[in-house]
């Protein structure tokens, strides 16, 4: 069905092509449809690799929050959102996917925003991962230092905690790169598992806020819970990365499902269970509601993990800001007359960015609201409003007439975006709204 010229005229506008990076120009040439799998260049990633990668990039410390956000926004509320915003987190994926399917010389997300939106993408992936690092890494500082002073049985303030945490992260962010803490970062995975389980057997024993849930809830509540699981289903950054690798892109699709089915079951089963077992009296941080030496091991164990995955998480915001200022791969250039100079800005950058965030941490220390608000404004952004631009974008412009997508698509996917701008301006605005409400009652 021929688009309409109207639409035409807008994605012509809108749509632009730039230069790719030179790692990935070797994969330029390969431009064919997304259809035709057979062409594209074969990897050495099995179904069982990437869809254990999947997993990896979606599962986070924000499952935490879940039983929480179930409080807040009622049990219907509550399973109703969980489901939509899961299958359409899965959608958006593979809407990334297919996305690059059709630039296979893409090599990451940020370059396929700038690919089709020029400058103007470059700046809100850039602006975007800044902003959400900042957050994660506050909400991780908040995690590890409510859980620590609890331990501390209170002799230790959150915001001294904090503070110390600041200074060990300084330790590991001057590093060329941070491979070095991949395997204490991946700890923080199975820091998750044990959390989760221990959570559980401690629900089953408890049996304080048996019957005191509720049904219902309001849109403050609602708004939580959207941002919460948009953040618990928040992989939309590293699929290109993990769909590269792989032999056969065509198992994508089911491997995709089969991750998102998997932890589908996990988290609604944790959150439903949890929050049925502790009702009403259900903490923004779960932990608070458990106490015992069992507990405290985990708490700790959980926060170490979470702590020295913190340098990870901020990288990106340091690579963004440096690219942007410093230049592409400036730390290699020691030769270059001002090479000590951005020594010393990068320095800067580093240093202003950990500040920023353990200032945020400490005016801001609930970790609930942290995640809530990444989901609800940086991870829609990236997950739920960008996905269905981008996939109508690219497919107008294909060369493979075949890619152009329907009049009925177009508005499919048009309807989609505007979902996705609703549901990000709505939700973080509530959320902020609300949290200013509450520090002024």
């Amino acid at each position: 069905v021929p688009v309409c010229r109207p639409l035409r005229n807008l994605q012509s506008t809108l749509a632009g092509q730039v230069g790719m990076s030179d790692n990935n120009s070797h994969e330029g040439k390969h431009l064919i449809s997304a259809f035709d799998t057979s062409k594209l260049p074969q990897r050495n990633g099995t179904f069982w690799v990437t869809l254990i990668n999947t997993i990896k990039s979606i599962v986070g410390t924000g499952v935490l929050t879940l039983p929480y956000a179930l409080r807040s926004s009622g049990l219907i509320n509550g399973i109703i959102a969980f489901v939509v915003v899961g299958m359409y987190s899965t959608y958006s994926m593979w809407l990334i996917s297919e996305s690059f399917y059709m630039k296979p010389e893409i090599g990451t997300y940020g370059q396929l925003c700038e690919s089709v939106l020029g400058w103007y993408g470059r700046m809100i992936g850039g602006i975007n991962i800044v902003l959400l690092e900042i957050l994660v890494g506050a909400g991780y500082l908040v995690f590890v230092g409510l859980n620590l002073a609890t331990v501390a049985a209170g002799s230790v303030s959150p915001a001294l905690i904090i503070m110390g945490c600041m200074v060990i992260i300084s330790l590991f962010m001057f590093q060329s790169d941070v491979s070095s803490l991949g395997v204490i970062s991946s700890a923080g995975n199975l820091a998750i598992v044990s959390s989760l389980a221990i959570i559980l057997y401690y629900a089953y024993l408890n049996t304080e806020g048996n019957h005191t849930y509720t049904w219902g809830g309001d849109m403050g509540g609602l708004a939580v819970f959207l941002g919460s699981t948009v953040f618990m289903f928040s992989g939309h950054a590293e699929v290109i990365a993990i769909v590269k690798p792989m032999k056969d892109r065509a198992q994508y699709p089911r491997v995709l499902i089969a991750s998102v089915s998997i932890l589908f079951m996990i988290y609604f089963i944790f959150g439903l269970y949890v929050y049925i077992s502790f009702g009403e009296t259900t903490e923004g941080l779960i932990f608070n509601n458990m106490d015992g030496r069992l507990v405290d091991i985990t708490k700790v164990f959980h926060s170490l993990a979470i702590l020295f995955s913190i340098p990870v998480k901020l990288w990106p915001a340091f690579e963004a800001i440096e690219l942007n200022t410093l230049g592409q791969h400036w730390e290699h250039q020691k030769d270059a007359a001002n090479y000590k100079t951005k020594v010393v800005i990068s320095t800067i950058i580093r240093v202003s960015v950990l500040l920023i965030t353990g200032y945020v941490a400490i005016a801001v220390p609930d970790f609930a609201f942290l995640v809530a608000f990444c989901g609800s404004f940086c991870i829609s952004l990236v997950g739920l409003v960008l996905p269905p631009l981008l996939y109508i974008l690219i497919s107008q412009n294909n060369k493979n007439v075949e890619r152009h997508l329907s009049l009925p698509s177009q508005v499919a996917h048009w309807l989609l975006f505007m979902i996705g701008v609703t549901v990000c301006v709505g939700t973080s605005g509530h959320i902020i709204y609300e949290k200013i409400a509450s520090l002024r009652a």
